[in-house]
């Protein structure tokens, strides 16, 4: 998560970009990004995403720009299609406080209720 100036926005005012980055070895990476605030119209987001092979190519990088509402419904714009394992579009949630874990991802496991203290106990 960042705040800065995207180039080509209207005025300077700084907007909140999220990224989500997805490895899958032998397929590739896929990027999901958001913006929002700053230029970006209130309730909305902009949605970037880019699919690279495997051997991190960038020149055969693809990349689709869209806009959504800012819960990431109706989007429009370009779509992108990116290897099998990484068709899934997986917007960040640019909200700095919310959970935000990747697809797939298995539940963190419960805190241990003491810490052992190195003697067995």
């Amino acid at each position: 998560m960042i705040r800065t100036n995207l180039p080509g926005t209207a005025t300077s005012a700084e907007e909140t970009v999220a990224i989500k980055l997805t490895y899958v070895r032998d397929a590739g990476a896929r990027v999901d990004a958001s913006a929002t605030g700053g230029d970006v119209p209130q309730g909305q987001m902009v949605a970037v995403s880019t699919c690279v092979p495997p051997d991190l190519d960038q020149s055969h990088a693809v990349t689709s720009t869209s806009t959504c509402n800012s819960d990431g419904t109706g989007c429009t714009g370009g779509s992108i299609t990116c290897p099998l394992p990484l068709q899934t579009t997986q917007l960040p949630n640019p909200d700095v406080t919310a959970s935000d874990p990747p697809v797939g991802m298995p539940e963190m496991p419960a805190p241990p209720g003491s810490m052992p203290d190195g003697s067995g106990n």
